[in-house]
């Protein structure tokens, strides 16, 4: 394998074109590169065939054409996530590297299997929790092991929705159809009792459920309140910590995170670099300086930096900071969250 990575994107949707592809195309043509997008295919060719002329990559008719050609190295999975699973173990048993959007699958038999199987085939798996590279979030995380606020006590975690969000994922290259789902050529690994059902806690609470576990180690029990509009989760680390998570509400996209220990505080809010109004920022009270501090650091793009890792990992044989193991782990709580909030009880993961 050469040093540039060979990269095929499947799916040329809203994330792709908003978020991926520009830091791809970044890497891409620095003095250095370390990828180079090689090839595009989604179920819409009209819009493979755009996006492609667009980047200077080929536009595959089917996904297994790409991944019958050397040149792809990688892929990065951006389709539904219905189709999450299924496309990875296609890949896999292709012998290519899987970098994939969340969640890893929709049940956690289905992700248990995808990671397994990735594995088996030696490829490396990586899934786009992009927010464990963020560099708010990892100076939490640095501050938390340094101790500051003695024993990690409890977290209150929120996300207000941004304003007009989808014109921050919207397409530049639209093709007319009606068609939005993404080709599945092999058949989705799953257990129906297992799945887990679309909505706010699978597309977006899995982020933070994801944080969270990041942070704080594994999650040991769930309470939940799921609504529509506003899921509620309570969870019962193995620490002992309590964690709340919420998204409700709308304004400038905020994601906000406070937490409380023996010997102080830390309050963080986290950024998205493509969203004008969202920035980081963290600032902490500890015993030990008996004051507010809030400590100046470079800010980097997660997604920029995520990508950079993935390539590293499979240049160094390294596993991902967010690997499929580690994914699938987030499908159990989310599991455990539903049967809270169906029971209106505690529930262990």
């Amino acid at each position: 394998m050469s040093t540039v990575i060979g990269i095929g994107l499947i799916g040329c949707g809203g994330v792709a074109q908003s978020v991926h592809i520009p830091n791809l195309m970044k890497l891409q043509y620095q003095r250095r590169p370390i990828v180079e997008l090689r090839g595009v295919v989604d179920v819409i060719k009209e819009q493979a065939e755009m996006v492609g002329q667009a980047t200077g990559a080929r536009a595959y008719p089917t996904v297994g054409a790409m991944l019958d050609d050397p040149a792809i190295d990688a892929v990065m999975i951006l389709t539904p996530e219905t189709f999450h699973a299924s496309l990875a173990i296609q890949a896999a048993m292709a012998g290519r590297h899987v970098f994939m959007e969340k969640p890893i699958a929709t049940s956690p038999s289905a992700g248990e299997e995808v990671a397994q199987r990735c594995a088996d085939q030696s490829v490396k798996l990586m899934v786009g929790y992009m927010m464990r590279f963020d560099s708010d979030c990892n100076k939490t995380r640095e501050l938390l092991s340094q101790g500051l606020i003695g024993q990690p006590l409890t977290c209150n975690s929120i996300y207000i929705w941004p304003i007009d969000v989808a014109d921050y994922y919207g397409l530049i290259f639209k093709a007319d159809s009606d068609n939005e789902l993404a080709e599945a050529e092999e058949e989705c690994p799953s257990v129906p009792d297992d799945e887990i059902p679309p909505g706010l806690v699978r597309d977006t609470c899995s982020h933070y459920i994801n944080l969270l576990r990041y942070w704080f180690g594994e999650v040991k029990s769930v309470w939940a309140d799921i609504d529509e509009h506003r899921p509620f989760i309570v969870m019962r680390f193995e620490s002992g910590l309590l964690a709340t998570h919420q998204i409700s509400g709308v304004g400038e996209g905020t994601r906000e995170h406070l937490i409380t220990g023996t010997e102080g505080y830390i309050r963080t809010r986290l950024g998205y670099p493509h969203i004008p109004l969202d920035f980081g920022k963290t600032s902490f009270f500890s015993t030990r300086y008996r004051e507010l501090r809030e400590p100046v650091f470079p800010r980097v793009n997660m997604y920029e930096a995520e990508l950079e890792h993935f390539v590293q990992c499979i240049h160094e044989d390294q596993e991902p900071r967010s690997s499929g193991i580690d994914a699938a782990k987030d499908l159990q709580v989310m599991r455990a969250v539903y049967e809270a909030a169906a029971d209106r009880r505690e529930v262990e993961v």
